[in-house]
């Protein structure tokens, strides 16, 4: 039995229902853009535990900051690249993003190997497929699609959840996907999560358990949003590309949100440091990318946005954007406290 999915702009065909993602009914003549085997992995593992060379593409052991402990190589009998997470989490994926593999310990789950296919694994997908991921929450407003660019941390999800409860519809919350349609960007939906640590889940929605945990089972506990509810809206389709805000640190001289200008060589710099899976690039990869963001930077408005430490900004976010983003006016909008402003 197969499920199906449409993730980051891919028709993904799964062994295994996804946790937490609804599977859809392919149309006729459906063609699969991703093979995902997950339940007859070991089976079908293209890489034997002898697989002779392999080039190293990273491994975060040398690197004391990164997000995640893994290793990356690319075993060149098997044309495949492998994912091997510090807890015994694995993931292959042949050179082209067509076919791909995923395996876990007994002592874990296929929720746990979630964490890591909905990013960084197939953020890399999207990378061999020619496409530039930015490390970004994206909505749509009025329209057109708005990215939030940040590191961990920097409040891309909490934008996102808190523009998902004011209606707004969110693209995804994690991995942007660049795509250039007719010499215009636009940017692809990714699934309909939002995920949020429990103090955003309480700002945003009451309490620390007003959401459910993406691991059920573990003591990690980051949760997720359900934007397939009927209280919320993701969007389905892509959607042309009208601001990328570069998310500053909080601001305690800010009272609520403030937008300011940057220049075009400062932008690719700041886009280049957040773009997904930017550590397991190879020299032909970087290059796209860099080719790619020196197009995008010139083409699309982008800015630099500072929340300020009052979370007062949660209930007034939208409709600031939204006004910094109509026709000229100020030049650097700042938000005023909700009580004025949107009272």
């Amino acid at each position: 039995m197969s499920f199906y999915y449409h993730l980051f702009g891919l028709n993904v065909e799964s062994d295994l229902a996804l946790p937490g993602l609804r599977s859809r009914i392919p149309p006729r003549n459906h063609a699969s853009s991703v093979n995902l085997f997950l339940r007859d992995a070991l089976t079908h593992w293209p890489i034997e535990t002898c697989a002779g060379k392999s080039t190293l593409i990273y491994d975060s052991g040398q690197n004391e900051s990164a997000l995640y402990t893994v290793r990356i190589e690319y075993f060149h009998a098997a044309r495949c690249y492998r994912f091997l997470y510090e807890d015994g989490i694995a993931f292959a994926l042949d050179r082209d993003g067509t076919n791909m593999w995923g395996t876990w310990p007994s002592q874990m789950s296929l929720e746990d190997s979630m964490v890591y296919l909905l990013g960084p694994v197939f953020a890399f997908v999207l990378r061999l497929r020619g496409f530039t991921p930015l490390h970004a929450s994206a909505v749509v407003i009025r329209g057109n699609a708005v990215a939030f660019v940040g590191t961990g941390g920097a409040g891309k999800s909490t934008i996102a959840g808190a523009l998902a409860r004011e209606g707004y519809p969110i693209l995804g919350d994690d991995v942007a996907v660049l795509e250039e349609i007719s010499d215009e960007y636009y940017l692809r939906p990714a699934y309909p999560h939002v995920r949020l640590w429990p103090d955003s889940g309480s700002i945003l929605f009451g309490a620390k358990d007003a959401l459910p945990q993406l691991v059920p089972s573990s003591e990690w506990n980051k949760c997720f949003l359900d934007l397939d509810q009927p209280a919320f809206c993701f969007q389905t389709e892509p959607a042309p590309i009208q601001c990328i805000f570069l998310l500053e640190p909080y601001s305690p001289e800010i009272e609520l949100a403030r937008i300011d200008e940057i220049t075009p060589v400062d932008a690719f710099a700041r886009l280049a440091a957040n773009t997904c899976v930017n550590y397991g690039l190879t020299t032909k990869m970087r290059a796209r990318e860099f080719h790619e963001l020196g197009r995008v930077v010139h083409r699309v408005r982008i800015k630099r946005l500072t929340l300020g430490s009052s979370r007062d900004w949660i209930t007034g976010l939208g409709p600031f954007v939204e006004q910094a983003l109509a026709p000229r006016g100020s030049r650097h909008p700042q938000l005023e406290p909700v009580s004025k402003a949107f009272a």
